[in-house]
């Protein structure tokens, strides 16, 4: 969905889920 909103920025609050599974 990036490619299609190039201007679409996530709020600062906003973590990818991959980081806890990194964890």
């Amino acid at each position: 969905m990036v490619a299609l909103n190039p201007d679409f920025k996530p709020p600062a609050d906003y973590k990818p889920p991959a980081t806890r599974v990194s964890d």
